[in-house]
């Protein structure tokens, strides 16, 4: 397949491998721009900070777009007329207008269709899975619906964090990607409706953990969300996150916790400081 006028569309820094990946295939000059999400308040010191894509694309002086809308993201792709449109973690869905008009194909962290939405990747610890991947969809209006047009398994162990599998996958996109440039490709298939799942955005009170419940269940929240946001137990009025943590004959072991406002340690600091976690 040959293409000529590139429009990228990612926020997060999963997204730039991909990035990275397209500009080493195509040149530079075959970016026509890059669709980030616009500049935001971000971190402690409360400072403008654009996204992690943006920052990547501009050290290599490509254009980069931050339309705040969806009548603004129509907008700048009717201007730059690109033939193909590839989108990872953008963070919006596309109007109509545009995914009926140019092809767009879309990089989803998961095993389409189960986990359409904006947490696959913490869905799939969550829900003790064996095997997750990357599925390559030509995008419609609806949500991660889209014809599958590639898809690559990996196995997913219960040892596996948030990070460590985000890195995994975040380079297997651009290598699906990449791939599918190069024509190595099945014909494209209609996901099956009747298969699908879903999961939101995460929420703050999803991260406590219930150290009184299943002890295997507890485990796998600590996994799915390390090293941030963080899963956490409240201790004397304060939290302290659980970034990593076994299941030993039965019960629930805490391996590394943050205490708020101080630096990660070991559990067995932590008790020699403050004493164990209640609930056990």
């Amino acid at each position: 397949m040959k293409f000529n006028r590139v429009l990228f569309m990612g926020s997060p820094d999963f997204a730039v491998p991909t990035l990275k990946a397209l500009v080493d295939f195509f040149g530079i000059s075959k970016i026509v721009g890059v669709v980030s999400q616009p500049v935001k308040v971000r971190g402690r010191g409360r400072e403008l900070s654009p996204t992690p894509v943006h920052q990547f694309a501009h050290s290599l002086g490509l254009t980069v777009f931050t339309p705040e809308s969806k009548e603004e993201v129509a907008s700048v792709v009717e201007m730059l007329q690109p033939d193909l449109v590839v989108v990872i973690a953008y963070g919006m869905i596309l109007p109509k207008s545009v995914t009926d008009h140019y092809l767009c194909v879309n990089l989803h962290g998961s095993l389409l269709p189960s986990y359409r939405g904006a947490s696959p990747m913490q869905a799939a610890i969550l829900a003790g899975d064996t095997e997750t991947g990357v599925t390559l969809i030509r995008m419609n209006e609806r949500m991660d619906a889209g014809e599958i047009l590639s898809l690559a398994r990996i196995p997913l162990s219960v040892e596996e964090t948030l990070g460590q599998l985000h890195d995994r996958l975040c380079e297997l996109s651009a290598e699906v990607m990449i791939n599918y440039l190069k024509g190595a490709c099945p014909t494209p298939v209609f996901q099956d409706e009747t298969l699908a799942t879903y999961c939101k955005k995460i929420q703050k009170d999803a991260l406590q953990l219930d150290l009184s419940g299943d002890a295997r269940s507890s485990v796998r929240k600590v996994k799915a969300f390390s090293p941030v946001p963080g899963a956490y137990v409240s201790k004397d009025g304060r939290r302290v996150k659980v970034l990593d943590a076994r299941v030993e004959n039965e019960k629930f072991v805490p391996i590394l916790v943050k205490p708020e406002g101080k630096s990660e340690m070991t559990y067995e600091d932590y008790v020699r400081g403050y004493g164990e976690f209640s609930n056990f």
